[in-house]
């Protein structure tokens, strides 16, 4: 995939998500993008076709990672430093180079569900409770939506 088609789908999304602080015009996003993996960029191809979009607005850093699999994305956005880190103000992950709406599951126990949200609710929870409205919900999962049912 090319390094401009995944920052228009990228900025796309961004302009769909309609937050005033998230208004990030595609030269800023191309000017300071910090590509984390750059053995898998030839020119502006990128090698492969999983794709984690990172904005951590208190900085600001930008940043995209290059996935073999939509696993190690789900992986990393449950992980510690993924969305539900207090410093990471948003995410937008591309399987086979498609934005990916995704549902997040918060369970106080392994069996009882206590909340979903998708990356808007996500957004405007933190909003109103500050950033750390999920920290306490250790046990998540992602459902991608609008994707390959395989997943």
């Amino acid at each position: 995939m090319r390094l401009n088609e995944i920052l228009e789908t990228i900025r796309q999304e961004i302009n769909q998500i309609g937050q005033e602080e998230l208004s990030l015009e595609l030269e800023d996003i191309h000017k300071d993008l910090m590509l984390k993996q750059p053995d898998k960029v030839e020119g502006d191809l990128l090698k492969g076709e999983h794709f984690l979009f990172e904005y951590i607005g208190h900085l600001p850093e930008i940043s995209l990672y290059i996935f073999e699999t939509p696993e190690e994305i789900t992986a990393l956005m449950l992980g510690d430093r993924g969305i539900f880190n207090a410093f990471c103000t948003l995410q937008i992950p591309l399987i086979n180079g498609k934005a990916s709406p995704y549902i997040i599951s918060y369970f106080n126990s392994d069996t009882q569900l206590a909340e979903q949200a998708d990356l808007q609710k996500i957004l405007s929870l933190r909003e109103k409770s500050g950033f750390n409205a999920f920290q306490h919900f250790t046990n998540r999962k992602i459902t991608w939506s609008a994707v390959d049912p395989a997943l």
